[in-house]
């Protein structure tokens, strides 16, 4: 998210000991410190090549200071050619696709359902997955875990934030103009951030929630069949059989941009009963929730 780039413009590559094969130009990249913005990352952000655990650590103004540190001189970057597996030499969510706005709303949808099933996705939710995973496991994470509480747990996710989050998103839906006129929004692409996947990692820890579980985002809020609005949040259910898909929108402040919060599997519609009574209902063709 633009936010956490703000507050952590500096990013230090930084290879991983855990790598069992170690190429040399990713050790020789380690450590080195560029502004997120720099054009090198567009070709170099790691996992740049298969069975890469190369990672970003994001480092604020203060952290420069504090740990002597500065922007490394390009000119002295080591292997300017190589170190790069053909087709990972783009920036995850940023480069690799076009504005979706500009396409009829089939063409777009099968460039989303096209990104979501070959690969691209799932290899950078499971990325983030396992750096979230390691991440936990670092003394400082160790001891916010061990509290009890949602200041701990608010304080846990924000640190998460700023460590894994560096700006990315994926497009997992698009509305049609039904759905854009409910919601109030002008774009028709459903972007998915880091910033949010990094929560959803952490909820949906011991679900068996998967990356291809997000296949289901575009019929979540193309047939929904009960939408409420509670403060900022759209709520979009889903009932198929004995499971119910839920999916959380939110929109930017002028509608140009529509987030997925949180995604998620429900069981009866109880939950809809409860929050039907809280917001405003947008779309109402879920007879079992009415009451």
């Amino acid at each position: 998210m633009k936010e956490v780039a703000n507050l952590r413009p500096y990013w230090r590559y930084r290879h991983s000991p855990a790598s069992v094969d170690p190429r040399k130009e990713h050790v020789a990249w380690d450590g080195l410190i560029l502004k997120h913005d720099d054009p090198w990352w567009t070709a170099h952000t790691p996992p740049n090549g298969f069975g890469c655990k190369c990672y970003i650590e994001t480092l604020a103004e203060r952290d420069m200071k504090k740990q002597g540190l500065e922007v490394t001189d390009k000119a002295k970057i080591p292997f300017k050619d190589g170190g790069v597996d053909k087709g990972w030499d783009y920036q995850p969510g940023k480069t690799w696709f076009p504005d979706l706005n500009k396409y009829d709303k089939q063409t777009a949808r099968t460039m989303v359902a096209n990104n979501l099933q070959d690969g691209v996705f799932q290899r950078w939710y499971e990325f983030l997955q396992s750096r979230v995973a390691e991440t936990l496991k670092k003394p400082e994470y160790a001891a916010l875990l061990a509290q009890k509480g949602k200041e701990a747990k608010d304080t846990l996710l924000k640190k998460l934030r700023a460590d894994q989050a560096h700006g990315e998103a994926y497009p997992v839906a698009i509305l049609d103009e039904e759905v854009r006129q409910l919601l109030g929004v002008s774009t028709q692409t459903v972007l998915f951030s880091d910033y949010d996947a990094v929560k959803q990692i952490i909820s949906r820890e011991g679900q068996a929630f998967t990356a291809e579980d997000y296949l289901a985002v575009q019929a979540t809020v193309e047939q929904a069949r009960l939408i409420v609005q509670v403060g900022d949040f759209k709520y979009a259910f889903l009932p198929q059989g004995r499971k119910v898909y839920v999916a959380i929108l939110q929109r930017t402040e002028v509608g140009h941009e529509v987030y997925l919060k949180s995604f998620r599997f429900g069981f009866g519609p109880e939950e809809a009963k409860a929050l039907r009574k809280r917001g405003k209902v947008l779309k109402d063709e879920w007879e079992e929730a009415k009451g």
